[in-house]
């Protein structure tokens, strides 16, 4: 399946495999090595891997929806892990899909794919082909098993080349990838993940697939979801549908050394509270402001750096809905330089939605509802409304001076909590062939008025 190595790739594991001292040599050591026909063993231990794992590596082509109506080509690998067709991929991949064709390593045929559940919080997603014949299943390893300094191969199908295998090694574990609401322990690899090559396997030597790769930055940097946190989302949107974590309801900061010192407790380890988001869990258990969480369902908590958040809220997600979690926290009275410990019992709540519901209007403007990131984002003292995300030009929307980022609070005096009345009265309007309709929004710190006058068609103009 793969072609030898070149000779420049012959040095690059020769001299790997000198540095990890990974096989005993006796007398010579040059000699040693071509005697035991070591790089020939290396090579043949890729072929064996890359033949059972490439033909499970396919290429996703996607039909994406962005900016109201347009429409753009995009595309990807995933990784077939049942007999029944379910494929392991990325939700960047997959994400504002109108449709998904996967095709098989060596295939021609295009399958329609069936979206089953894309995570945000992980950027994992999952998809479902009718699978026509029959696969050798792969075998997964677990992430607490894997070592810096362990080999790996990473596998992909980028613009249907049928299979791309890239050689590295695990350059670090337990990242912290601050980008977008990525909350995953990733591991960093060296193997080259390249534009296409999303979604698909990260491989150790024995076999194994440890992860799905996420994303590449730059040459000899690439993250990979642990393959645990991949097979326990596509297990629970299999099971329930949608996955279900724990949330708390809190803003929070890291708590340096400097810090520490100031509240008192140069040793103190934890997280400083900045906001409490009013009626979550922690509001009504009695966290305030201010506070530092040192330890959660008795587990210590350490964040010193930014970077180290992540940690915090994966200790929150791994619990359930409904969970009774004791806190301890540190409150500091700066008026008295003084504080004190305290043990508080939360009851966690189901995590808000992450990625708002959208709409596409039929007068030229685009909207998503408001979710909780986005109203502290914006500062709203309500999460009602919705967010305008887009206005074409040359639509009713854009000749009425209606911008991104306004939040629409009212049309015609009736109350928009929620895309839901939106829709409702939008589509009622479109019926009736209403001429005229009247739009409130909120706009930092004021209310804007805007007049739609539909076109005549009801609609905006079409090329």
């Amino acid at each position: 399946m793969l072609k030898s190595f070149t000779s420049s790739g012959k040095i690059f594991l020769l001299s790997l495999f000198l540095s990890f001292n990974l096989f005993p040599f006796s007398g010579n050591v040059t000699g040693g090595i071509f005697k035991n026909n070591v790089i020939e063993l290396i090579e043949d231990r890729i072929y064996q891997i890359a033949d059972e794992i490439v033909p499970l590596v396919v290429h996703i082509e996607v039909i994406q929806k962005y900016l109201g109506e347009r429409k753009r080509k995009v595309s990807g690998s995933g990784l077939i892990v049942s007999q029944d067709g379910y494929i392991l991929t990325n939700n960047h991949v997959v994400e504002d899909a109108t449709v998904i064709n996967v095709t098989l390593y060596k295939g021609k045929k295009k399958y329609k794919a069936k979206l089953i559940g894309r995570d945000e919080l992980t950027d994992i997603a999952v998809i479902k082909i009718d699978l026509d014949k029959k696969v050798k299943i792969p075998k997964f390893g677990h992430y607490k098993d894997v070592k810096v300094g362990d080999l790996v191969l990473a596998i992909g199908n980028p613009y249907g080349l049928d299979g791309t295998v890239s050689l590295g090694i695990v350059s670090a574990k337990g990242r912290n990838i601050r980008y977008g609401n990525l909350i995953n322990e990733f591991i960093q690899t060296d193997a080259m993940i390249d534009y296409g090559s999303s979604g698909g396997p990260l491989v150790n030597f024995k076999g194994e697939v440890i992860g799905i790769n996420s994303m590449g930055e730059g040459r000899g940097i690439g993250f990979t979801i642990p393959i645990d946190t991949a097979l326990k989302v596509m297990r629970d949107f299999i099971k329930l549908g949608r996955i279900e974590r724990g949330w708390l309801g809190v803003v929070v900061q890291a708590f340096n050394r400097d810090m520490a010192e100031y509240f008192g407790k140069p040793q103190l380890t934890g997280v400083l509270v900045s906001e409490v988001i009013k009626n979550s869990p922690a509001y009504r258990a009695g966290i305030k402001v201010g506070d530092v969480i040192c330890e959660f369902g008795g587990h210590n908590v350490d964040v010193e750096e930014s970077k180290d958040i992540n940690s915090f809220r994966r200790l929150i997600t791994n619990y359930a809905p409904g969970s009774k979690v004791k806190v301890k926290i540190y409150r500091f009275d700066p008026r008295k330089r003084k504080g004190r410990f305290i043990t508080l019992t939360v009851k966690l709540s189901k995590h808000p939605k992450v990625e708002p519901d959208k709409y596409d209007s039929d007068y030229g403007f685009s909207v998503e509802d408001i979710t909780v990131e986005t109203q502290l984002r914006l500062q709203l003292k309500k999460r009602e409304g919705v967010l305008v995300t887009y206005v074409e030009r040359g639509t009713p929307a854009s000749e009425a001076h209606l911008f991104s980022g306004e939040v629409i609070v009212s049309i015609d005096g009736k109350k928009i909590k929620s895309i839901k009345d939106l829709k409702r009265i939008l589509e009622k309007y479109k019926k009736e062939r209403k001429r005229k309709f009247l739009i409130i929004a909120w706009y930092k710190g004021s209310y804007k008025y805007h007049l739609i006058i539909p076109f005549a068609s009801g609609s905006k103009e079409k090329e």
